[in-house]
């Protein structure tokens, strides 16, 4: 099955970051809320007239979308998975252990579990002059949320069931490893690079 979003510009960045919207983005214009499928319905009828189809809603046809979008083209994405996002998107799991779309869940609130296919931090979006590819479409687009800095990050383990919150930076993540991670933690963390190596 084959969905088709019609694109703004703004709403094709801001739903290209499903993790970060977690974690405090909100549009500068509208109230704060997390975007997910739900937000790009999957409404353009077959028979509309489009000057572009972009075929995939990952990150990268996402912000083609948006680039698109933002010059004024009438921009069509289509996606066959029933989640919006690529690699980058996240996911629902309801108690009985079944994937749940967002879609569904908005249409049918129940209480669910919620992973993240893809990366949980995004950096170098805040400032004026970043290295992140996305900061720079956000930039050519001409439209920005309100970025929200944190410090700090956290996580609940198995080993660490009522969780744990620390500053972020390699230290921190050091000092860990080193709390919950075993006794060789630090030296397997170590290790790993030379084990990647080819």
């Amino acid at each position: 099955q084959i969905r088709t979003y019609p694109m703004t510009a703004f709403a094709a960045l801001l739903i290209s970051l499903p993790s970060a919207a977690g974690f405090g983005l909100a549009p500068a214009h509208a109230p704060p809320l997390r975007l997910r499928a739900p937000a790009v319905r999957a409404c353009a009828p077959a028979s509309e007239e489009v000057d572009v189809v972009v075929v995939g809603a990952g990150l990268g046809g996402l912000s083609c979308a948006g680039l698109l979008a933002s010059q004024g083209l009438k921009v069509a994405v289509l996606e066959s998975h029933y989640e919006i996002g690529g690699c980058a998107h996240e996911f629902n799991v309801n108690m009985d252990g079944k994937p749940v779309p967002s879609e569904l869940l908005a249409k049918k609130p129940q209480p669910v579990f919620k992973f993240e296919a893809g990366p949980s931090l995004y950096s170098g979006l805040s400032a004026d002059a970043s290295p992140n590819p996305l900061k720079h479409i956000f930039q050519m687009v001409g439209e920005e949320p309100e970025w929200i800095n944190y410090d700090t990050w956290g996580a609940h383990l198995p080993e660490v069931p009522e969780g744990y919150e620390l500053s972020i930076g390699a230290e921190n993540f050091m000092e860990i490893l080193r709390r919950y991670g075993g006794p060789t933690a630090r030296e397997d963390w170590d290790r790993l690079p030379e084990q990647l190596m080819p």
